[in-house]
């Protein structure tokens, strides 16, 4: 004789545990903690806020960039912030641009005369100016002034 063994489909289902649903609203909860503590982070190393003037030849230049990058000849690197000159000022907080990180930096700049609509490019009012400074932050706010100069020709 052969035993024969027959599967009854029970008409009784078990009944869903609640634990998986606490452990989502759990892990929902904890991650939407982790998301909110993060979002007053800063990422990266501190920038400090910068405003100033740049004249050429004693007037302000019209139009260009300031670029302040770290100066690798001076052990410094990082993030470099490029800021627009206007009328012969630059600020990051009004750009809502990065400044630059405290220390050595390089400093170069292009200077354009004011935007003439009958030409397509304009020519620069001088070569890209370079320079060093060291920006130690100070108040609210550091202040940098650059006075651009005509080279002086030699015979």
């Amino acid at each position: 004789m052969q035993a024969r063994a027959r599967i009854h489909d029970s008409p009784v289902q078990p009944r869903p545990s609640r634990q998986p649903r606490f452990m989502v609203a759990a892990l929902l909860m904890g991650w939407c903690a982790v998301m909110l503590t993060g979002c007053g982070k800063v990422e990266g190393p501190e920038r400090f806020p910068v405003e100033g003037t740049v004249t050429y030849e004693g007037q302000p230049v019209p139009s260009g960039l300031l670029v302040l990058e770290p100066d690798p000849t001076r052990g410094s690197g990082g993030p470099v912030s490029v800021l627009e000159i206007r009328n012969g000022r630059f600020d990051s907080r009004k750009q809502g641009a990065k400044g630059p990180l405290r220390g050595p930096l390089l400093a170069k700049i292009t200077g354009y005369p004011e935007a003439d609509p009958n030409v397509e490019v304009s020519k620069p009012l001088f070569p890209e100016f370079q320079t060093t400074l060291e920006l130690i932050p100070a108040g609210d706010v550091s202040l940098l002034e650059f006075k651009i100069e005509r080279p002086k020709r030699t015979r």
